[in-house]
């Protein structure tokens, strides 16, 4: 959350967005963090799930939700959607004005922080684990970690 509590005294929204709903649970942990903030939710239930589709596609809808929120004139983008962050996090931030930040690397720092013996499950989406973003995220933390990622292709759904 530092990230985000950098913007507090630009009173634009933030805006975070989700292939669906399990971005509310981010959503909801920012509205408990920062209390003063507004925030716009864009749920992308049209294209709901992002997991099983290609990297490129995903890339692709990021992108489109991305540019919808930048419209709309958000100070920070929260991309917490896991595929849309593992997809095309660092090519959003490479693109767009507006600051840019996803869940993955916060998640691999919790985990690097509670694991006890250097073992790390990731369960997620197809495209998550195709992507390699929480191996890599990891393994940047703490190379000597073992990693064991599963593709729930029904996570999502």
């Amino acid at each position: 959350m530092n990230e985000v509590a950098a913007y507090s005294s630009d009173r634009r929204a933030i805006g975070v967005f989700d292939s669906g709903v399990g971005g509310l649970t981010v959503l909801h942990e920012c509205l408990v963090n920062l209390p003063h903030e507004d925030f716009i939710y864009l749920g992308d239930t049209a294209n709901f799930p992002y997991g099983p589709r290609p990297l490129a596609e995903v890339r692709r809808l990021a992108f489109a939700a991305a540019e919808a929120l930048t419209h709309l004139g958000v100070k920070l983008i929260i991309v917490a959607c896991n595929s849309a962050a593992s997809a095309a996090l660092a090519q959003l931030q490479a693109s767009f004005w507006t600051p840019i930040v996803g869940a993955v690397l916060p998640g691999a720092r919790a985990a690097t922080q509670v694991t006890r013996d250097r073992r790390i499950g990731v369960l997620a989406t197809e495209a998550t684990v195709r992507s390699n973003a929480y191996q890599n995220a990891l393994h940047s933390l703490d190379a000597g970690l073992e990693v064991f990622a599963i593709a729930c292709p029904r996570l999502a759904p």
